[in-house]
């Protein structure tokens, strides 16, 4: 999640939302752009000493997603003709390109994510689209370091 997050940063992470979804037995799903934390998928190939990754939801359900020529592409009812998810927002500027070919329709009940650092993270391109049931929650700030404090 570089230039966004970087290791041994410290987070508020909002479980709110997901634990009222759990209690009232609805679909948990967070929004596009949301930097959420989620459970590692058994599919990853990142070390069994990770329990947790962190990147941003780029899809939601229903919609379909590509990467090709290096750019993300996110279809769905309001956008027939696609649009690029990763225009004009804050962590845009160290997104020059995504590497990888990806054509996927998202699931009911899960999410496309990918790390703002696309040269170096291991996401939806790797192992799919992830269950919303895998996500613990929201990461709302970074107070640690405290001079890099900000809200995600």
């Amino acid at each position: 999640m570089e230039t966004t997050l970087y290791n041994g940063d410290r987070l508020i992470v909002n479980k709110l939302p997901k634990t009222i979804a759990n209690i009232s037995g609805s679909t948990y799903l967070p929004g596009r752009y949301d930097v959420v934390v989620f459970d590692r998928p058994l599919q990853s190939t990142i070390s069994s000493r990770v329990d947790h990754l962190i990147k941003r939801v780029i899809a939601l359900p229903g919609e379909r997603v590509t990467v090709k020529d290096g750019v993300v592409t996110v279809y769905n009812k309001e956008f027939p003709e696609g649009f690029n998810p990763d225009i004009n927002q804050d962590y845009s500027e160290a997104v020059s390109t995504t590497e990888g070919q990806v054509d996927i329709t998202i699931g009911n009940g899960e999410v496309f994510v990918l790390g703002d650092n696309r040269f170096n993270s291991t996401d939806s391109r790797r192992f799919g689209s992830i269950n919303t049931k895998t996500i613990v929650g929201t990461a709302t700030v970074r107070f640690v370091p405290v001079s890099e404090m900000k809200r995600l």
